[in-house]
């Protein structure tokens, strides 16, 4: 079979197996909050779940927030036009929001709790994801945030510098501004960062990524000697030196350990396609089949993941319980093909309507024909 994928490892990896990443990611967010429920439960627990809740933790979502950030830069690079990018990653991102989140919150402010009509609107629109702290559905607050930010960022990180160190100085300048702004709300304004810490800890990671996409665009070479000494030093800080005892630093070690051991495995799956051996190259296709299909219906499994979960723990059903957990995994995994397609529906429905309302009409201009002279159809 013919060998795909360059040669040496690049940025481009990134990209190519972003669909194998996202899959990834999305088992690994479902692990963490099993091993958070456990940890909940527990106060305390030993073997692979605490290492994972410990040095793993929820760092799939900063990886899904690089993944975004590369994603955007290959759009906003093909096409920059605000009206089209927006229109398409709001659809995308909001529609599946808008179906599931519908019975999730009716579910919990209606009959759940009884909080009425007002708090559910508050609760829907992420009002009070500022005001109160309220966290279900989070990661989309966090989307539209990072949608917001985004042309800034990418003006920046894309600037038409021919010297790589340039767009790196300016992103991890960005970074660091980024990180500023959580540490200032957390040293002066603590009851605010409680609410929005989810948001401020991520942002460096959103812009990461952004130079990611930058990096991976341009096909800039990834050496795997400096991947693994900063990989052994991540470990290194993580572990025997226990500098994840700060919150943000924990944050941020954590997310450079998911990044560092994808570039590894998008590395070691680009060598399993080129091998040139039947077992290797069908091991390299199951995988990215089955991981490329979870990371097709991330964003869905995501959705429907959070809300399972919370529903049944409120029922005091616990989804400590590998039963619950069982329906929580299965429940989200059967109900995200039709939700993917109920929501792709939806959105052609809203695109054809945009577009009529957008594109200039018809009109009948008299124009001679090639012999009759009668009127023809100009647009």
């Amino acid at each position: 079979m013919a060998s795909r994928g360059p040669r040496h490892p690049s940025f481009d990896l990134l990209s190519r197996y972003r669909g194998v990443l996202m899959g990834v990611q999305i088992l690994l967010i479902m692990a963490f909050h099993y091993t958070e429920d456990l940890s909940n439960a527990a106060g305390r627990f030993d073997g692979p779940a605490q290492l994972f809740y410990d040095y793993i933790g929820s760092s799939g979502v900063d990886m899904f927030l690089m993944i975004s950030g590369l994603g955007l830069y290959y759009s906003w690079k093909r096409n920059p036009d605000a009206r089209a990018f927006y229109r398409k990653r709001l659809t995308r991102v909001l529609v599946p929001y808008a179906v599931v989140a519908l019975v999730g919150w009716i579910w919990l402010d209606f009959i759940h709790s009884h909080a009425g009509a007002v708090r559910f609107l508050a609760d829907i629109t992420f009002v009070t994801f500022f005001t109160d702290g309220v966290k279900w559905f989070w990661y989309i607050a966090v989307c539209l945030v990072c949608y917001a930010l985004f042309p800034a960022v990418f003006a920046v990180v894309d600037n038409d510098d021919r010297n790589v160190a340039g767009p790196w100085g300016r992103t991890l300048a960005m970074c660091v501004a980024a990180s500023m702004v959580a540490v200032m709300l957390y040293r002066f304004v603590p009851a605010a960062y409680d609410n929005v810490d989810l948001i401020v800890n991520r942002l460096p990671c959103f812009v990461f990524g952004v130079l990611l996409g930058r990096l991976s665009y341009e096909r800039r070479p990834v050496s795997m000697t400096i991947v693994s000494v900063y990989l052994i030093a991540v470990v290194i800080m993580l572990y025997p030196m226990q500098m994840d005892d700060i919150p943000l630093v924990k944050s941020f070690l954590r997310a450079a350990l998911n990044l560092l051991l994808c570039i590894c495995g998008v590395a070691v799956m680009n060598a399993m396609s080129r091998a040139g051996k039947p077992a290797l190259t069908g091991l390299h296709d199951v995988l990215s089949k089955v991981l490329g299909w979870f990371g097709r219906y991330s964003l869905e499994l995501y959705l429907l993941h959070v809300m399972i979960r919370k529903m049944l723990n409120l029922n005091d059903l616990p989804t400590v319980r590998l039963r619950y957990e069982a329906v929580v995994v299965i429940g989200a995994i059967v109900l995200a093909i039709p939700l993917k397609r109920l929501c792709g529906l939806l959105q052609h429905l809203l695109c054809a309507s945009w577009i009529q309302r957008n594109v200039m009409p018809t009109t009948i201009a008299p124009r001679k024909g090639p012999r009759n002279g009668t009127a023809t159809l100009r647009t």
